[in-house]
């Protein structure tokens, strides 16, 4: 012989049930957040590794935007008179300067040393260009050869 139990569920305490599993929800998202917000505050090492590979790929991806400002400056005085292209060619050196000063200090940081692998080597053929061709070109005032440079072996480094 079977027994019914008959349970009668009434509406308070559907409503308690719904209560408690609201809350329970509401913890576990509460719980989430919260380890979001830590892991993602401004002193996280999730946030300071992110904050060096930012930086370092700001200054390497891609390759060629880094010697940018330099390699404007020597076409910038290649159109120059020949009295103002001296100081155009410090500035240059000094900008070669700080690119090195970079490479240094990424060399000692452990974050995409691959990426930094080629920006080098596609950066230093640049200025490679621009030491042996068109700085000589710019000091001889022969404004042919610096173009024929820039145009040239510049525009393919």
């Amino acid at each position: 012989m079977h027994v019914k139990v008959a349970v009668k569920i009434t509406i308070s305490r559907r409503l308690a049930a719904l209560g408690i599993v609201a809350c329970a929800l509401f913890s576990v998202a509460a719980i989430v957040a919260l380890r979001t917000v830590s892991n993602v505050s401004i002193s996280s090492s999730a946030i300071t590794t992110l904050g060096d590979r930012k930086d370092l790929y700001a200054d390497v991806v891609p390759p060629p935007m880094w010697p940018v400002e330099a390699v404007g400056n020597i076409t910038t005085a290649a159109l120059a008179r020949v009295a103002d292209r001296p100081k155009m060619i410090a500035s240059y050196r000094t900008l070669v300067k700080a690119f090195e000063d970079r490479i240094a200090y990424w060399q000692q940081r452990d974050a995409g040393q691959a990426h930094l692998a080629k920006v080098i080597e596609a950066d230093r053929a640049t200025f490679d260009v621009i030491d042996k061709q068109v700085i000589p070109a710019l000091i001889a005032g022969d404004d042919a050869a610096v173009h024929a440079a820039i145009n040239g072996d510049l525009a393919k480094a």
